[in-house]
Parts: C-alpha cells; structure tokens; sequence
C-alpha cells in the first residue's frame, strides 16, 4: 500500500500518483487533513496541481471533495503563498463548485476571522498584482464578499476543525 512518506520521498511523485489506486489517495488524503505538517502541506499543493492536471484532461479518478480537502489543509496554514494554489484549483471546471469560497478569506491581511471579509475586500482592491490567478481571486472576493459576511466563514471554519469533518 502507497503511503504518505512514500509519497514525500518519491523523486518522482507523478508517475506514483497516477500508479496509486484511487481508494489509497483518499485515505493519504484524510491522513494529511487529519495531521497537518509541513512537508504535507508540501505535497498538498504537489496533489493538487496533478488533481488539476487531471481534471482539465478529464482523467481525474478522486472525488472533487478530496481536492477541497487538501484546499482546506493549505489554508490551516494561513500562509499567503498557498492562496494561489487554492485559486487555480478552483478555477478548473468541475472542482470550481467543490472548492470552498469561504477559503478566499482564510488568507486576511489582518488576520482577525472577525472582520477577514471586509479587510480581504479591502486588500484586493488597493492591491496591483496583474498575475492572472490574482485577478480571478479579486474578482471571486469582491463576489463572494457581496454574498456572505464573516459570520459564515466563521461557520464553515469551525466545521472544518470538527475531528470527522473529512468522513462526513
């Protein structure tokens, strides 16, 4: 059976994606969820951009949901640099509906959840970042921001720490 370490020491970690059975991605998936660390946030964002690869050539063999997982994982960090991994993620086709909007905000300049959608809103719009992925995410913050408030990424938030959140 394909592990998470096998994963993480693998030269090339491709090739043993697309060897591994799709119940065993799962279950390393839940794992990585259920116990955050550095180098699996490493090999999250390694997951999904072959998650991606594979659903824009319509070979994806997981659940769209274990993407969001793994979205969900690099936004426990709250470290800006994974924001773009979320971003492209959940601008490929099927995973779109399947990517949380509420993560848009996990990444608050202020980092306080009680006014992380007003200052997000705030940011995107008094920032100049011409990178494509940027732009989308400015236009889905100002969109969702206009949608919902903190009170609901509060909501979803907390869910996400539930110990059974990856069974449900």
């Amino acid at each position: 059976m394909t592990s998470i370490n096998q994963f993480i020491n693998s030269n090339d970690k491709e090739n043993l994606w697309h060897a591994t059975d799709s119940t065993i991605k799962q279950t390393i998936i839940k794992q990585m969820f259920k116990n955050k660390t550095d180098n699996h946030m490493k090999l999250a964002r390694k997951l999904l951009e072959y998650i991606r690869n594979d659903d824009k050539l319509e070979k994806r063999d997981i659940h769209a949901k274990y993407a969001n997982l793994l979205c969900i994982l690099l936004a426990k960090s709250h470290n800006p640099e994974f924001l773009e991994d979320i971003v492209k993620t959940k601008s490929c086709g099927d995973l779109f509906f399947y990517i949380d909007s509420t993560l848009l905000f996990e990444f608050s300049p202020k980092q306080n959840r009680e006014t992380c959608v007003t200052d997000t809103i705030e940011y995107v719009n008094n920032t100049t970042n011409n990178k494509n992925w940027f732009k989308i995410y400015k236009i889905w913050v100002n969109y969702y921001g206009n949608t919902y408030d903190e009170i609901l990424v509060i909501k979803y938030w907390n869910k996400y720490k539930e110990l059974d959140y990856c069974e449900i």
